[in-house]
């Protein structure tokens, strides 16, 4: 079996089960426990799982796969809230603003105070501007996600194409120097960068949980960074994202 069906497998058991031992996985897959230590030491360095002694842990899929938007709604909530207050800082009067799908951009959403025009597949983010009169709302069309509260598919890219915005905010299920976003959805990727080029200014807000970390679908993006917004950053890992160009701005 090759290396990544194996690491798909090991993912799956580990997410199931909540917890497996080496032995466990080692009988299961028919491999080596040598093998097994070595595969579950690099899936937790990618932040799949959670390396115990004499196994591994899951971490409720948080980068294996989605998670539903009420769930994610729960994780991080006070650091959520910081980094929206200080992105919304960022927004001046007549902005426009892209607001990509995400419960950090969310947190953004609910403390614009200026007078905007915004543009978001996000449908709570909707919900929660379209009441407010000083907010010029335009959603995107396209294909809703189970779950995610989120439009995808060629209209929502093609609706997104059509505008320039002051500013756009990216959410991430993770973002690395090596890989720079990724994301557990393919179908959110050519989304995601119409929304980072639809903006002169492209700012990704992300809690500490998503960084050094890689999942699924590769988005790229990081030289393309203008500003990241977080709640708290490693000064050795602050620094190279800072020798790309991009401002860091901890909430």
């Amino acid at each position: 079996m090759i290396p990544a069906k194996r690491y798909e497998q090991i993912i799956k058991y580990v997410n199931k089960n909540k917890i497996a031992s080496v032995d466990d996985l080692s009988d299961w897959l028919k491999v080596s426990k040598v093998t097994i230590r070595r595969d579950l030491d690099d899936l937790s360095a990618k932040g799949l799982l959670l390396r115990s002694f004499g196994g591994a842990t899951s971490v409720f899929s948080y980068l294996a796969q989605e998670i539903p938007s009420n769930e994610k709604s729960s994780l991080f909530v006070e650091e959520k809230r910081r980094i929206g207050k200080v992105a919304a800082s960022l927004i001046n009067e007549d902005d426009v603003i892209v607001l990509d799908s995400g419960t950090t951009t969310l947190e953004i959403a609910r403390h614009l105070t200026n007078r905007v025009t915004v543009i978001t597949n996000d449908l709570k983010i909707a919900m929660e501007l379209c009441t407010k009169d000083y907010v010029t709302l335009y959603i995107t069309g396209g294909l809703v996600e189970s779950n995610l509260f989120s439009t995808t598919g060629k209209s929502t890219e093609n609706f997104l194409n059509e505008f320039h915005a002051d500013k756009s905010f990216l959410a991430a299920d993770a973002i690395s120097l090596k890989y720079g976003i990724t994301n557990r959805s393919v179908s959110q990727v050519p989304i995601k960068r119409s929304i980072a080029m639809s903006g002169a200014q492209k700012i990704l807000v992300a809690d500490h949980s998503k960084f050094e970390k890689e999942t699924f679908a590769n988005i790229g993006l990081l030289n393309e960074l203008d500003i990241i917004i977080t709640d708290q950053m490693e000064n050795d890992i602050k620094e190279k994202y800072e020798a790309l160009g991009i401002k860091i701005l901890l909430a």
